[in-house]
């Protein structure tokens, strides 16, 4: 049993998304064992991006670096990843809206009352057909 290091195996069906998302402890060491995936970076202004990946890629992505993962094609997409830490944390886009005043999501995206309303209150992993 490792004290600094722990694994996930991520699985998205066909049409799959994991929501945006960061690991605010650790970094993420990749490996696509299966499928194919659009994985999108939010990095700011100068370093947004998309990459596609499949089968033998690997993938690296600093600590707290936002990123989604969405399938491309029609067999499930299987991501082993690594983390340097000995807990898995991440902070979805979904949780942050979630816990977000109304007001502050009002001020800060320029939204008005009827579309916050419309923001789901419920925590999203990964969402699919």
């Amino acid at each position: 049993m490792s004290l600094t290091m722990i694994a996930s195996l991520t699985v998205l069906n066909p049409g799959g998304i994991r929501e945006p998302h960061w690991h605010p402890n650790a970094d993420e060491w990749d490996f696509v064992i299966s499928g194919r995936a659009r994985i999108t970076l939010f990095e700011g202004a100068d370093q947004n991006g998309t990459v596609e990946v499949g089968p033998g890629d690997l993938g690296y992505l600093k600590r707290n670096a936002a990123h989604a993962v969405e399938t491309l094609g029609d067999e499930p997409f299987r991501l082993f990843s690594v983390f340097n830490a000995d807990t898995f944390q991440a902070i979805g886009i979904s949780g942050l809206l979630i816990g977000t005043p109304h007001e502050i999501l009002k001020r800060n995206l320029a939204l008005g009352e009827a579309e916050v309303s419309q923001i789901t209150r419920e925590k999203k992993f990964i969402t699919g057909t």
